[in-house]
């Protein structure tokens, strides 16, 4: 072991053990793009003063030694941002939420009546040879608190405080558990909470490697831990004095933490200076004297002499070199020499207390969901053994920070304005963290910190320099900061004034606040061309092809935000919508087909026919050139004397007030099973009895009539007869539960826990029913309006079960009383959210609803003993139907004058710089090569523009030992503009004419269907197969985008979502689901689907733990009060 050393050359990047481990760094791209949110990101968009990302010398590579982590495991997978945050949010990221931003902090154990023996079990077994040093860390309550302050200073906004209830170890004489790893020296000693009354056992066993007297079963603590953890804390990091390990994971364990579960634990034991000798620890070259060039080349040559890797490991020059001088890395390295190598044992102490701080820190950020990271030297590399731990920085690298910063930012209070909000942040906790290791400047790796702290502080402070942004786009890295402000959107709401109300809009300096997040008029920002995603729940491919009730608010499949075409800056805001979250816009391609370029293609299907703003029928292509996507004026619903929606419902007794009647109405199980049978027969309809007691109780005033026992319409007469109604619809039933226990809360409990309120049904579609109930009550009680025009609200009861007795009645009941377009505007559930683009805010009703058949298939073939089988039974036979059936999907399209090609045209007049290759083929009008081009964005885009079809059910088969007679097949297809329910019929029977031939089947296709009877197999067959169609919905007509009924539906929207320095678009789009509104299509040409929603307002719609943020909810509220008052006063 070396006594000196000069460190006057370093590795920037990996060392040559890289090359043997099979381990490959990801490149500098994937390393700009790992930092965005979205995964994709143009590397000339930025430029900064110093490209730190670029940076070696302050960023500098893993080194990947012999040894390490990552030489062991060198396909450790990467973990971008994108990676990250596209966990499955409550198993794996652990999100902070308002009411869950705490971590606590357990101090070490106590012993309670310990033993002898007991009492040195935490100090190690030393060779009789060895120095004197330090037995224990002195864990007193002050160098707690000392740890405390650091956490605090790490994580910048977080509340971070000692767990207040003492946690002790004591003494167990029987044991309760068995484990099958356990050995006969296993046993147990019993933990205990102060308000538990029986003690936790937890398994302890002797140290293999015989350092440490006893170990304890760190799996043991964190299911003790659970027990304890409280609701309100989002992490929960238990220190111990005692050595741990790890059921199969070899002699010890430093640290674990268990991110879903929040809960991780750190042992002091191994940091003791006392063991270094023991674990090879080098002194001279912890970090940051471990990229020493002269270090590593001696750790390598030692592994040569046994590994013969000699000629397969030339470096790069690049890979090593002398610092510069005042580099982030040569001040670190001077800084710790400096300080020189602690000997005393207070200095020891101390060397111990920075290790297990960084530890700590280490473990703690891994419950943010944070893997081990593979791109840059880090404090979340991946570390194996004690030695390694001791060779990475205590600082995260920019991709780690990016992760880190979106959880912590919007905990900041007091900052307005995006820019300084997040450079505000990085600041102090830079700022904070260089002041508390300034304290311990006598230890090594806090006085290289602080060198390293004060270099990145003034790299910022030249960064944030104007003159630092040239107006050319040469290729480079960006830092941090720039990172989260420019690419990495926050996706939950900012923090409110004081007491977490919010002013009302009109409040003097306040009325309408700036994009909160990003500055899109800033000198600093080089705008590229981008596409942006949205946080739509579900994946495309799973959604679309769905045959069961999913769609996002209600319809029957999840529907992705559209493709937007985006410039980077991209942020939530504020809006007289409260806090209109419209966080999910960052640069990317791949995830926003899945989640949101769809909708580019969403709207690309247009039907074969458009509305007139009058309501009349055209075909596609006659008018297309006409649309300009020209924006109506903004209306604002002030001129009728009324108090404004943030007046009425910004209070905390209004917020109170719409949880209680939300919860009221989400208890009720009013669930609509597939095979439910006439409402006065099935006894499983009782709970819309329930339902509507509900609803009576709490919403009084409505006046109401049932349409086939448990449809509502409620009408509120307009003083003006001579005006024509309007049509708001909801429905009032929920998808099943196939298992309740999976529920974090009952799922009929509607549960609220400060933030979410959880249920089935909580937000499809009670969200909106509940939501429209409010806003005309409030209309009622506490306004003078008396509405001028008719108002109807209309409440399926059957919608997730297709409509037929629910909407369809009431569609029949109503066209009896208005007659065909007898209701110019209706609006129902829906819709793709919003995006935003540069400084324009694109909100996304959908106008067009695909259509959806379903084709069932039965085979009826000769069965018999499966001891003597037929080359193919009827499973086999019907797995050769469903291979040639989805070797020949639908081709997609782009028809001129459809949503897509509207929305196009948008994009290009209101975002001109977003994508100009695809605005350059639109304006050649080569809609084959503008279909290619997104697809080429991301295949996923095709299931948005074609006709999809899913193979959803198979049966066949009633016992192991009998060949099947009877195989059915179940075929979904959601229809695209461009087909019809006949073309998917007669190409379902053309598609599987092969197979009906091979096996000589005869074929009944579609007898109930006059215009399918005509479709004959070439030949007659032995079996025979039966195929049956139901129609559940046509392609609709496109609702018109101009027009006096638009222009008062856009005007509303773009007031309430108004934003300083931008504009709102409303675009239409297209669903691939359907909603209650197939059965109104007579009623009125003007018809839209859209639940006025922020992004990120709602979880898990369909599946387990559906919820809607109440404050989404009252945000909905809101804009239904406008709307009605909007379309009270106009005039048509």
């Amino acid at each position: 072991m070396s006594t000196t050393c000069g460190h006057s050359s370093t590795y920037v990047d990996c060392s040559r053990a890289t090359a043997n481990a099979v381990f490959v760094r990801p490149s500098p791209e994937e390393r700009t793009l790992a930092m965005a949110k979205t995964g994709r990101l143009a590397r000339g968009a930025y430029l900064s003063k110093e490209d730190a990302a670029d940076n070696e010398y302050s960023f500098p590579g893993p080194l990947v030694l012999p040894g390490d982590h990552l030489t062991g495991q060198p396909e450790e997978q990467d973990q971008s941002f994108k990676d990250w945050f596209e966990m499955e949010a409550t198993q794996q990221r652990n999100w902070i939420l308002s009411r869950r931003n705490k971590l606590y902090v357990v101090r070490p154990p106590s012993m309670t009546r310990p033993s002898e023996e007991m009492r040195d079990w935490n100090k190690p077994v030393l060779p009789p040879d060895s120095p004197p040093g330090t037995e224990r860390w002195n864990s007193t309550l002050k160098m707690f608190k000392q740890l405390i302050v650091y956490l605090r200073a790490f994580y910048n906004t977080m509340q971070i405080t000692q767990y207040p209830k003492k946690i002790s170890f004591l003494p167990i004489e029987q044991r309760k558990r068995v484990h099958f790893v356990d050995t006969p020296q296993t046993q147990v000693i019993g933990l205990k909470t102060r308000d538990r009354r029986k003690p936790f056992e937890i398994r302890y066993r002797p140290s293999p490697d015989g350092v440490s007297k006893i170990q304890l079963n760190v799996s043991d603590l964190r299911d003790a831990l659970m027990r304890s953890i409280p609701s309100t804390v989002h992490s929960f990091v238990m220190i111990v004095d005692h050595d741990m390990y790890e059921d199969g994971e070899g002699a010890y364990v430093t640290a674990r933490a268990w991110t879903s579960d929040g809960v991780a634990t750190v042992s002091m034991f191994r940091y003791n200076p006392s063991l270094d000798g023991l674990a090879g620890i080098d002194p001279l070259h912890r970090w940051p004297a471990s990229h020493c060039k002269a270090n590593v080349d001696e750790r390598f040559r030692v592994l040569n002499k046994t590994k013969g890797w000699k000629k397969r490991n030339r470096l790069s020059s690049k890979a090593f070199g002398k610092p510069p001088v005042k580099s982030a890395l040569d001040l670190a390295i001077q800084a710790a020499k400096q300080a020189g190598q602690p000997s005393t044992r207070e200095e020891l102490s101390n060397q111990w207390f920075a290790r297990v701080v960084f530890a700590v820190s280490r473990e703690a950020t891994h419950c943010f969901g944070l893997g081990n990271c593979t791109y840059y030297s880090c404090l979340m590399q991946g570390v194996s053994g004690i030695r390694q731990t001791g060779e990475i920085p205590p600082y995260l690298c920019q991709v780690c920070y990016s992760k880190l910063g979106w959880e912590l930012v919007l905990l900041q209070h007091g900052f307005e304005g995006g820019i300084e909000r997040e450079k505000t942040w990085l600041e102090a906790q830079y700022a904070a963290l260089k002041a508390f290791c300034n304290k311990w400047n006598k230890i090594p790796q806090f006085a290289a910190f602080v060198a390293w702290l004060e270099k990145r502080l003034e790299d910022r402070k030249g960064d944030n320099d104007d003159a630092a942004w040239p107006s050319n786009q040469e290729a480079s890295v960006i830092d941090w900061p720039k990172t989260i402000r420019d690419m990495v959107d926050i996706h939950r709401e900012p923090a409110y004034n004081s007491g977490n109300q919010r002013k009302p809009p009109d409040t003097p300096g306040n009325n309408v606040e700036p994009i909160d997040q990003h500055s899109f008029t800033s000198k600093k920002i080089l705008h590229q061309k981008f596409f942006i995603p949205t946080s739509s729940s579900g994946i495309l491919l799973a959604t679309v092809i769905s045959t069961g009730s999913g769609f996002g608010f209600g319809a029957d499949v999840v529907l992705p935000t559209p493709l937007c075409l985006y410039s980077p800056p991209v942020s939530p805001y504020k809006s007289s919508l409260s806090n209109l979250d419209i966080s999910n816009s960052a640069p990317n391609i791949f995830k926003m087909v899945r989640k949101s370029l769809a909708v580019l293609a969403t709207v690309a299907g247009a039907s074969g026919f458009t509305l007139g703003p009058f309501g009349t029928q055209k075909p596609i292509g006659q008018n297309e050139h006409d649309f300009k996507c020209d924006l109506p004026p903004v209306l604002s619903p002030g001129n009728d004397g009324l108090p404004s929606a943030s007046e009425l419902f910004d209070s905390k007794d209004a917020f109170n007030k719409q949880v209680k009647r939300h919860q009221a109405i989400v208890r009720v199980p009013s669930i609509c099973y597939d095979d439910l049978g006439d409402v006065d027969k099935d006894e499983r309809w009782a709970p819309f009895y329930d339902l509507h007691d509900v609803l009576a109780k709490t919403h009084k005033y409505a006046k109401l009539e049932k349409i086939n026992k448990f449809g509502l319409v409620y009408t509120f007469t307009g003083s003006d007869a001579s005006l024509k109604p309007y049509l708001l619809a909801a429905h009032q039933d929920v998808v099943p539960v196939p298992d309740p226990s999976t529920w974090t809360h009952p799922p009929f409990d509607a549960y609220f826990d400060g933030e979410w309120l959880w249920g089935r049904g909580a937000s499809d579609d009670k969200n909106s029913l509940t939501a429209l109930m409010s806003a005309i009550e409030t209309l009622l009680t506490e306004t003078k309006w008396q509405p001028k025009r008719t108002v109807i609200l209309a409440f399926g009861f059957d919608e997730e079960c297709s409509g037929p007795r629910g909407a369809a009645k009431i569609g029949e009941f109503l066209t009896e009383r208005y007659g065909d377009n007898g209701i110019p505007f209706i609006l129902d559930e829906g819709g793709s959210g919003i995006q935003l683009i540069d400084d324009t805010l694109y909100v996304l009703p959908s106008v067009q609803e695909k259509g959806a058949i379903d084709i069932w298939a039965e085979l009826r073939v000769k069965g018999g003993h499966s001891s003597i089988p037929h080359p193919h039974t009827g499973i086999g036979i019907m797995a050769e139907i469903i291979s040639a059936l989805e070797s020949k999907p639908y081709e997609p399209a782009i028809l001129k004058g459809s949503p897509v090609y509207n929305h196009l045209v948008c994009l290009a007049r209101h975002s001109p710089d977003s994508h100009t290759k695809l605005h350059d083929l639109l304006k050649k009008d080569d809609l084959e090569k503008l279909k290619d081009e997104l697809l080429h964005l991301d295949p996923m885009a095709k299931f948005t523009i074609q006709t999809t079809q899913a193979v959803d059910i198979i049966r066949g088969g009633q016992k192991i030992n009998a060949m099947p007679e009877v195989v059915s097949l179940g075929v979904n297809y959601r229809v695209a503009p461009q087909d019809s329910l006949d073309k998917v019929q007669e190409q379902f029977v053309k598609n599987i004419d092969a197979v009906v031939q091979k096996y000589n089947l005869t074929l009944s296709a579609y007898e109930d269907d006059a215009k399918s009877q005509n479709i004959k197999p070439g030949f007659d067959y032995d079996g025979h197969l039966k195929l049956t169609a139901f129609r559940n919905s046509v392609t609709t007509p496109v609702s018109p985008t101009s027009g006096l009924i638009w222009d008062i539906f856009s005007g509303t929207i773009q007031h309430s979502f108004a934003f300083d320095g931008g504009k709102v678009v409303p675009v239409g789009e297209i669903m691939t689901g359907n909603t209650d509104t197939r059965h109104y299509l007579n009623l009125s040409p003007n018809i839209y689907r859209w639940t006025p929603s922020r992004q990120r307002g709602s979880e898990n719609i369909h599946t387990v733990d559906e919820r809607i943020r109440i404050e989404s909810h009252v945000d909905i509220v809101k804009f239904y009060y406008d709307l009605i008052r909007n379309f009270d006063a106009a005039d048509f």
